[in-house]
């Protein structure tokens, strides 16, 4: 949403370019040259359509994803890298380096084919923006068309207006920092950072004269994140670098394009760090429970080394909060936020000046039961409202300051469904729900709130209101903007029905080339290898076992040697066998013919000895 207003805002084509050059998705995209005023509207419009094109909707999503995990990853990828017209046997290759070998090597190899293509300054580039396209349209941005952000747009700067003219102070919240549209890993436990974005919401709101929070990864959402990608307890270092590297960057980004000009601007610092939703209410913090790491380290390890720059910026007027959500929960979830916020102070004296109340509360909520829980709340946001964390020139204390950070009532599908039913129209619906928040403006009127957050469309909780057709197993949030939000929707099941044709599509095309390069050969049985084509290890092996055998022989034949009798017998052939055996035989002819050797031999010598002696 940031990106389509920042477009919108843009009031010539330098501005334009250099929204071109800020927006990932478009790293095909060629600057625009000097054209009149008529036309850049036109161009607006054009590049509105090009970056809602880049983008799958968030329903097709869901249908991608609950198909085939691994495919879906490929076409995301597909999705990336189709401004390239690589020939899709480069993809699949592509695809099974980042499947196999990882993200970071993956990134190497688009890197060298943008390089290739495009020269090392350009192709560089290309390849960064590649590598932070985001495929996936959280907010249901692509379902609206142009003419609808423009009056979207305008509703906005009416409100920032009429606010600030009462005396108010507009705060837009620019909540685009997580792991995975933040961090990029590229290997070797090195890491680079990306605010493009957030620094493009900080000129928005300077356009349409807000002021701005932003807020850093030290998040409940990017601790999840970081888990699900596999980070443990025994990484808990390498999080450590990550968390304090990136709050770094976004500190130089945000201080690099804020304004000096006196108006009071938020960096959220600390975001959720108690568990939520605990059934059994032993709520941990939530960088210890995933990683081992305390509030000791998070202070002495990701904020000290970034102290400088925190103290610049609060030279700015700006002020940083720890914001922390659903405290209707539970009495002990309360007790842990208050511990976790005393522990701040004494840890890190004026580091938090404000605390902020995400105020999300849900139809369920107002039962007579839970309302109970929520004027404990209030009396727990008055309590926040006294402490104490430091004292100024004059010696006075400095109380902190309590917001509420998130205000927004959530009426669940199948509440909204039931109601529906009961023949409510959605302007009904609408009234129900003002009277519930009319019982929390009751609830919560004596709490000291400094400044209140209404959720609208800049924010993807933004109050849609999904049709009981619509495919979604999200809420149904139906917000006070809503009828804003109306004008800025259209029907979203041709855009659904549209990318998930275009999924399809690809995943034919694939199916065709791998039947293709399937041959006759190729699909027969696999034979077992030739031996001399084994691995060296294989050929050692088998030698060993060769050699061992041989030796097994000789043994066996030597054996059989001593058991041998020295002098041969002659026994009858049909003494001990059934079968007649002429072996026998053969022995006594043999044996007859030397005995008739030796005796003529005798005789010749007798003669020989006789005739000589007569002589």
């Amino acid at each position: 949403m940031v990106i389509a207003l920042s477009l919108i805002n843009c009031s010539n084509i330098e501005e334009i370019n250099k929204w071109i050059d800020s927006v990932p998705n478009l790293y095909m995209t060629s600057p625009i040259q000097s054209t009149n005023l008529e036309s850049i509207e036109t161009i607006k419009k054009q590049l509105f359509d090009t970056f809602q094109e880049s983008l799958i909707s968030t329903e097709a999503i869901k249908k991608i994803n609950s198909t085939d995990k691994k495919e879906a990853m490929c076409y995301f990828l597909h999705k990336k890298l189709k401004d390239l017209n690589l020939p899709l046997e480069e993809e699949i290759r592509l695809e099974e380096i980042g499947l196999s070998q990882g993200l970071p090597t993956l990134y190497k190899e688009i890197e060298k084919i943008c390089v290739e293509k495009f020269g090392i300054e350009k192709g560089s580039k290309i390849a960064k923006k590649i590598i932070n396209y985001s495929t996936t349209d959280f907010e249901n941005f692509n379902s609206s068309t142009y003419e609808q952000f423009k009056a979207l747009n305008e509703q906005i700067k009416k409100n920032i207006q009429k606010c600030n003219l009462a005396g108010g102070d507009y705060q837009l919240i620019i909540s685009t920092l997580t792991y995975e549209n933040t961090v990029n890993n590229l290997g070797n436990g090195t890491f680079e950072y990306n605010f493009e974005i957030s620094s493009m919401a900080q000129g928005l709101a300077d356009k349409l004269g807000s002021s701005y929070r932003l807020r850093s990864i030290i998040s409940r959402i990017t601790a999840d994140e970081m888990f699900k990608r596999g980070f443990t307890k025994s990484d808990k270092e390498t999080v450590i670098q990550i968390l304090r590297d990136s709050l770094k960057e976004a500190l130089l980004a945000f201080n690099s394009h804020i304004k000096n000009d006196g108006k009071n601007r938020t960096f959220e610092l600390f975001n959720e760090l108690v568990e939520i939703q605990k059934a059994d209410r032993n709520y941990k913090l939530v960088w210890e429970d995933r990683f081992g790491i305390t509030l000791e380290d998070l202070i002495t390890q990701v904020i000290a080394p970034n102290m400088g720059l925190i103290k610049e910026l609060k030279e700015k007027n700006v002020e940083f909060m720890y914001n922390e959500t659903l405290l209707q929960e539970s009495h002990e979830k309360r007790e842990k936020v208050m511990e976790t916020m005393i522990k701040l102070q004494k840890i890190a004296p004026c580091l938090i000046t404000i605390f902020g109340d995400q105020d999300h509360t849900f139809g369920s909520d107002y039962t007579e039961e839970n309302i109970e829980q929520l004027k404990a709340v209030a009396e727990f946001d008055k309590k926040m409202a006294q402490m104490i964390f430091g004292q100024d020139k004059n010696g006075r204390d400095i109380k902190v300051k309590i917001e509420c950070s998130e205000r927004d009532l959530y009426l669940s599908q199948r509440e909204t469904i039931d109601l529906e039913q009961r023949g409510m129209t959605k302007e009904q619906i609408l009234k129900y729900k003002q009277a519930k928040m009319n019982i929390h403006g009751e609830i919560f009127r004596g709490v000291p709130f400094r400044r209140e957050c209404e959720w609208t469309v800049v924010n993807n909780l933004s109050g849609d209101f999904y049709e009981q057709d619509m495919d979604t197993k999200r809420d149904a949030y139906i917000g006070k903007y809503t009828r804003i939000s109306a004008m800025a929707r259209r029907d979203n099941s041709q855009r659904v029905n549209s990318d998930l044709a275009k999924f399809n599509d690809w995943k034919q095309k694939r199916s065709d080339l791998k039947k293709q390069e399937r041959t006759p050969e190729q699909e027969k049985p696999k034979q077992q290898e030739p031996f001399d084509r084994r691995s060296q290890r294989e050929i050692e092996i088998a030698k060993q076992i060769k050699e061992k055998n041989q030796a097994i022989k000789r043994l066996k034949e030597q054996e059989m040697q001593k058991d041998k009798p020295k002098i041969k017998t002659l026994t009858n052939p049909n003494q001990n066998n059934i079968e007649p055996n002429n072996n026998g035989y053969v022995n006594i002819v043999i044996l007859s013919l030397i005995v008739s050797f030796v005796c003529g031999s005798l005789s010749m010598i007798v003669y020989l000895f006789l005739k000589g002696t007569i002589k």
